[in-house]
């Protein structure tokens, strides 16, 4: 059977997906907008209902798989999106608020007491390698911690827009570095969250999600959206999920590790060994102790 790959862009006031063939000729395209969903709730507050961006997401690929028709297999779903959204999702991997947008800088002030513990914003360099933005996702963190300290005690990961789309449909929130270094705590020589950094401000590691390479798998298509009644073509059961092309699986799951593949029961913090797809490479399932590893260097 031919395969098809899908891309999936989440951007700020719309989604837009393409569908290719292994030679990148272009097979399908869609698009949703989501124009007008952006609310302005105080000075430099912009917030977005998460259920819109993952629907239009979901939408577009639904739309795809339906227009690829029958004599074509998914093999692959990739994501990219806007940077330093904020997502705060529970234990069960739901929305605690709505997202807090690439546009919104509340957390200047967070921003601020970063800059004064580290010296400065040529303090924090050898922490980063690199410069945080007004609207960086750290600062929003912190801004969620100190404001919304109920909300915060309940959060379990914090993930861009487009990594909670790729959350929705593989149970595993995850980034890439790109993303990663859009939080502002993230050592881009040495590729992983800097812990010193973290300690020095109160952030929690245990609410980041894992960083992998653009091109690795995280899993597959949950078999809930997969599913007849979700109206999705039993092709995509089974699918890889990989963003720009791919991040990967959760810390969580050192200690169990549930299938995604069709058939099994969907999974909340743990998740299935990924499946490869074309061009991504495999990522092994966790030992009991090391959990899943770090992204090369």
């Amino acid at each position: 059977m031919k395969e098809a790959y899908i891309g999936v862009d989440i951007g700020s006031s719309g989604c837009k997906a393409i569908a290719v063939d292994g030679e990148g000729k272009t097979l399908g395209v869609q698009s949703v907008r989501y124009d007008n969903t952006l609310v302005c709730t105080g000075l430099g507050c912009y917030e977005q209902p998460a259920r819109v961006l993952r629907d239009a997401g979901l939408d577009c690929i639904r739309a795809l798989v339906r227009e690829l028709g029958p004599d074509r297999r998914t093999a692959a779903i990739g994501l990219t999106g806007q940077m330093h959204g904020l997502v705060a999702l529970d234990e069960h991997l739901e929305p605690l608020r709505p997202i807090l947008s690439c546009v919104d800088f509340r957390n200047e002030k967070q921003n601020d007491e970063i800059y004064a513990k580290v010296g400065g914003k040529e303090g924090l360099l050898p922490y980063t390698n690199n410069k945080m933005v007004p609207s960086c996702t750290a600062g929003k963190i912190l801004w969620m911690r100190e404001n919304e300290p109920a909300l915060f005690a309940r959060t379990r990961a914090v993930v861009n827009p487009k990594d909670y789309v790729r959350t929705v449909l593989t149970g595993v929130p995850a980034t890439d570095e790109s993303d990663a270094s859009g939080f502002g705590v993230y050592d881009v020589r040495n590729h992983r969250w800097n812990r010193e950094l973290l300690d020095l401000i109160g952030l929690p590691e245990e609410v980041l999600p894992p960083i992998f390479h653009a091109d690795q798998a995280v899993g597959t298509v949950l078999p809930s959206w997969a599913s007849a009644r979700t109206r999705w073509s039993w092709r995509a059961r089974g699918t890889p999920s990989c963003r720009r092309w791919a991040p990967a699986p959760w810390r969580r799951a050192s200690t169990a590790s549930s299938s995604a593949r069709a058939g099994s029961s969907p999974p909340r913090w743990a998740s299935a060994p990924t499946t490869r797809a074309r061009g991504c490479r495999s990522i092994p399932a966790p030992s009991a102790t090391s959990g899943w590893p770090t992204p090369a260097s």
